[in-house]
């Protein structure tokens, strides 16, 4: 899991929702296309970066879920030991 600074520039806090296809994040401001390492792909702030923010992040999906139920983690799926899982 890591975790970005939203802010892209003096006066923009962006705010994300999940790409159509579910492999990245979109920003609702302009419509860019982000991977979950914080790059921009495509759009308007095409070959910007996020600032990673340090965390401790050791999070695990059940301590996760108590807090925020219905939470939801998504970034490239893997399957770890017959066990579908997403790392971001």
């Amino acid at each position: 899991m890591q975790v970005f600074d939203r802010n892209i520039n003096d006066d923009t806090i962006l705010t994300f929702r999940k790409s159509d296809d579910g492999n990245n994040i979109v920003d609702i401001e302009s419509g860019s296309d982000w991977s979950v390492t914080g790059e921009c792909k495509s759009g308007h702030y095409a070959g910007s970066q996020l600032s990673p923010i340090a965390h401790y992040n050791k999070i695990f999906w059940y301590v996760w879920s108590d807090y925020f139920p219905g939470g939801e983690i998504f970034g490239v799926p893997h399957n770890v030991e017959n066990i579908s899982a997403s790392v971001a």
